[in-house]
């Protein structure tokens, strides 16, 4: 069959299945709207830039490429085969302020046999705001359809709309400068997937906690819908470990040991540092030291203190004790 032939046949074909609209139902595949929220979805919010025919599987043919306007696809595929099924790759435009997401696609189909879904989107299932994604379009027999229908060929249409809990209420990551058991502030940021305006914190994105505790970001987006996101911080210690104490509980002609013990409600004891006769501290170590190559009958200043796991660091008590 020549080229031209080819067209006369897609035309006719056309034209009959347009006759027989009334023998089948349209397909709609649903990326809903927000109704709660008073969001209508316009071709200027999201379209598709897109539609090309992939391949087939269990076809045994070459399908009819699609048609798309900025809101619609219309599809005219044969499906000669219950395990038949067509891909087309579509590219889809987001031109909200909020992300899309493929799992908050809802399909709609009014038909006994057809199936039609999204596969997969390129690189996650995430379309930022004001960013296009190629989604991969199957069209295929529904799995419970176990004998063809007397008309395998459908016509599908495909219209966009959006269903997204995003809208209200914006996405949100918080950041930290520090994690972990510290002495000092921390500040947190949050960010956001779509515009918004911080409503309090004087419009900053950032708060500092100077102890542990929560704070709530108020905001609201473009589209009027207002949120909170809250954070809580809980590994600040800014007290020093207390009740330090130490005893010895070993000494030779040449050796003394020592034993320490601290208690800190906040981050917990991490370590201890010893000192003998003003000299340098020696730690950090765990609860047992023993200072080695000492004169024999002499007595030696051991001085302790305690650190806990934010940094913080005790008090200096002081104990005698005498080599053998």
């Amino acid at each position: 069959m020549n080229k031209k032939k080819i067209n006369i046949f897609i035309i006719l074909l056309f034209i009959i299945m347009l006759g027989m609209s009334a023998a089948y139902s349209a397909y709609v595949y649903t990326f809903g709207v927000d109704t709660t929220a008073g969001i209508k979805l316009t071709d200027k919010e999201i379209k598709i830039t897109d539609v090309n025919f992939i391949s087939t599987s269990s076809c045994g043919y070459e399908v009819f490429n699609a048609s798309f306007t900025k809101t619609d696809i219309n599809i005219n595929v044969d499906l000669p085969y219950l395990n038949c099924s067509v891909i087309y790759e579509v590219i889809i435009e987001n031109k909200m302020d909020t992300h899309m997401e493929i799992s908050d696609i809802v399909i709609d189909l009014n038909n006994d046999y057809i199936s039609a879904f999204f596969l997969a989107l390129e690189e996650g299932n995430i379309i930022l705001s004001g960013e296009s994604k190629k989604a991969m379009l199957v069209i295929r027999y529904k799995e419970d359809i176990d004998i063809l229908p007397d008309n395998t060929k459908h016509g599908v249409l495909i219209e966009l709309e959006y269903s997204n809990p995003h809208l209200s209420g914006a996405g949100a990551m918080v950041t930290f400068d520090k994690v972990g058991w510290t002495n000092n502030n921390v500040s947190a940021t949050v960010t956001f997937d779509q515009n918004v305006e911080i409503l309090n914190n004087n419009g900053s994105n950032e708060y500092v906690f100077t102890e542990n505790g929560s704070f709530t970001f108020e905001y609201e987006n473009s589209n009027n819908i207002k949120g909170t996101v809250t954070v809580n911080v809980t590994w600040i210690d800014k007290e020093p470990p207390n009740s330090v104490t130490g005893k010895v509980v070993e000494t030779t002609n040449e050796s003394i040991t020592i034993n320490a013990s601290a208690l800190d409600t906040g981050s917990g004891v991490g370590a201890f540092f010893y000192r003998i006769n003003e000299g340098n501290f020696i730690g950090p170590t765990d609860i047992s030291y023993t200072f080695k190559g000492l004169n024999s009958n002499t007595e030696y200043i051991i001085s302790i203190k305690a650190m806990d796991n934010a940094g913080n660091e005790s008090e200096v008590i002081n104990i005698s004790s005498r080599t053998r």
